[in-house]
């Protein structure tokens, strides 16, 4: 474990930032222990600050010919807004939030001749039907 004497400058930030990245930048609506991670927000880094997500990740390698590889990625998570089972939670909130909304991210990577590469993504949502149930 590394240890600093002195106030961290902004490349020792910089440093723990890479070797930590769950600690800064997550979308908050996405992750379920967000109520515990908001003490830790006047730190500039927390390696200990561990987003948790209620989702599934996919990744398969594959070959198109002898020549070119490609990655499938297929990732989902759920908003922690509304969660419920489907036939108790519905709706939509006066905030907008629909009941068990999910994000799902489809991702393809094509690896060509030297470092070259190709990214697609496609993003699907799914929730409740938004509409005020009494």
């Amino acid at each position: 474990m590394e240890t600093y004497s002195k106030a961290p400058s902004n490349s020792m930030v910089a440093d723990l930032a890479h070797k930590y990245p769950n600690s800064v930048g997550y979308v908050a609506h996405f992750i379920f222990n967000n109520y515990l991670l908001k003490d830790f927000d006047h730190l500039s880094y927390a390696p200990f600050k561990v987003p948790c997500i209620f989702g599934y990740l996919y990744i398969k390698s594959l070959m198109a010919d002898s020549s070119k590889k490609f990655d499938f990625a297929l990732i989902s998570k759920k908003d922690c807004r509304r969660p419920g089972r489907r036939f108790i939670v519905r709706g939509i909130d006066k905030e907008g939030n629909v009941a068990n909304f999910v994000e799902t991210e489809h991702v393809i990577t094509l690896y060509e001749q030297g470092e070259a590469m190709r990214v697609a993504t496609y993003v699907q949502t799914r929730g409740s039907i938004p509409a005020l149930w009494s």
